[in-house]
């Protein structure tokens, strides 16, 4: 099964567009000097409503907010920043469906809260190295390639079936 196909076959309301592919470590978007390279969207991304869900470049971002029924909460791991020790000191958050990217961060995924309208996508705004992705955000989705080599990848034991719900 190929990466759209998985991603396809998720019984939600994800939207699911394609990202600029890495080629010798270098975006194919053709900027010369690119700071997301392999991470932003190779379409207009804001067109993708709930249950669109193409590929076409080399990885995928997947949407969130209310309308796809998910958030994200990642950790940051960069020289100076825990992200993961961060978040851990604000309280124990329930197991998820998880996403270990090459890079050490962890993009973990929650069902939108019902009666919730606006979680802000913002970053280092819970805790340094903790970022959120909820509305008008996107995320990386597993299975795609990253700059430092390897692939986004789900942890062991987690499924996108069973993004838990949580409200802190």
């Amino acid at each position: 099964m190929d990466l759209a196909e998985g991603y396809m076959a998720l019984p939600t309301n994800l939207a699911v567009f394609p990202l600029h592919g890495i080629i010798d470590g270098k975006c194919a978007c053709g900027m010369s000097v690119c700071a997301r390279v392999g991470k932003h969207p190779a379409c207009l991304w804001s067109e993708y409503g709930p249950g669109r869900q193409e590929t076409g470049g080399a990885g995928v971002g997947v949407r969130t907010g209310p309308e796809f029924g998910v958030f994200v909460v990642e950790t940051d791991q960069k020289p100076g920043v825990d992200g993961a020790r961060n978040l851990d000191a604000l309280g124990e958050l329930p197991p998820t469906y998880t996403v270990l990217t090459p890079s050490g961060s962890v993009h973990r995924y929650f069902r939108w809260p019902k009666g919730v309208d606006h979680l802000k996508t913002s970053g280092n705004e819970l805790s340094p190295g903790v970022d959120v992705r909820g509305n008008g955000g996107y995320v990386v989705g597993e299975g795609s390639p990253h700059r430092l080599g390897g692939t986004y990848e789900a942890l062991d034991g987690t499924s996108f079936d069973d993004p838990v719900s949580y409200t802190h």
